[in-house]
């Protein structure tokens, strides 16, 4: 489960650790929401870990979380959690 837009947003990875093949993978924003979207424990700690090291923006995640295919109050659930996660964290270093 993707937010909507996805496919736009991929990344392109072309380089001497890929042989110069081409691949793409997931803009992180959207593998974090989609994560979120799972529920798993495992996912959240996940993304808990990318928002601690600023991989992640949470207002940008907040965001993502909003194109989500699933209903609105899960929706708001996952941006509540989001917040309190930021604002647990503190201000930026």
């Amino acid at each position: 489960m993707l937010p909507e837009g996805w496919q736009e947003r991929l990344v392109r990875i072309q380089n001497e650790g890929t042989r110069q093949y081409v691949g793409y993978c997931l803009d992180p924003v959207d593998l974090a929401a989609s994560k979120l979207a799972a529920g798993r424990e495992k996912d959240r700690a996940f993304v808990e870990g990318l928002l601690e090291h600023r991989i992640v923006d949470g207002e940008r995640l907040a965001e993502h979380i909003a194109l989500l295919p699933i209903d609105v109050e899960r929706r708001g659930l996952l941006a509540r959690q989001v917040e309190a996660w930021v604002r647990a964290r503190g201000p930026a270093r």
